[in-house]
């Protein structure tokens, strides 16, 4: 229950976040207090941005909705793909995991990290919410901290791998620009 709950926050947050972004209306607050003389210059300043901001996204919503629906789906998409590691590992596991034990752990985990996303780097928080994760499913705490650990080092090998490829190409530009 508390698992759902939080969920259904979360996803409420994000609709929210969603319809006032479509309607223009991140700046509400801030030209309210403007209009009421309140904040003096730096308010302004801050609300005549947030409004320009307000009027680039309702255009977008307006103008390229296809491309936000295309973008959804490829998020959708991508976060799909993390469903593999998660099944690989657990079918490593004893007992091995069906696919859909494996999506479980895969979404409880993403809500954890979409409650947690304001933790520099998730530092001890990816661990723990695959603890409590794959504790939820029936799996035993040491499986969850394995877990959280292989996720924590596929991170840092597909960072390592950007990295690389970042310097290569950097390179490779500049050889070409000389």
């Amino acid at each position: 229950l508390p698992l759902l709950l939080g969920a259904a926050i979360v996803a409420s947050g994000i609709l929210t976040f969603f319809l006032l972004q479509k309607h223009g209306k991140l700046g509400i607050v801030l030209r309210w207090l403007t209009a009421k003389k309140f904040g003096g210059a730096p308010l302004r300043k801050a609300a005549s941005a947030l409004t320009a901001v307000d009027e680039q996204l309702r255009a977008f919503y307006r103008d390229q909705h296809r491309d936000m629906y295309l973008a959804i789906g490829w998020h959708l998409i991508g976060y799909s793909v993390g469903i593999i590691p998660t099944w690989y590992f657990l079918e490593r596991v004893h007992p091995p995991a069906a696919v859909s034990i494996a999506a479980s752990a895969w979404v409880i985990g993403l809500c954890f990290d979409l409650l947690t996303f304001a933790i520099p780097l998730n530092a001890g928080s990816l661990e723990g919410s695959r603890i409590l994760a794959l504790n939820v499913l029936g799996y035993a705490a040491p499986v969850g901290m394995a877990y959280g650990v292989a996720q924590r080092a596929g991170q840092t090998l597909w960072a390592v791998v950007g990295l690389g490829l970042r310097a290569t190409f950097g390179t490779l530009a500049n050889q070409r620009t000389s």
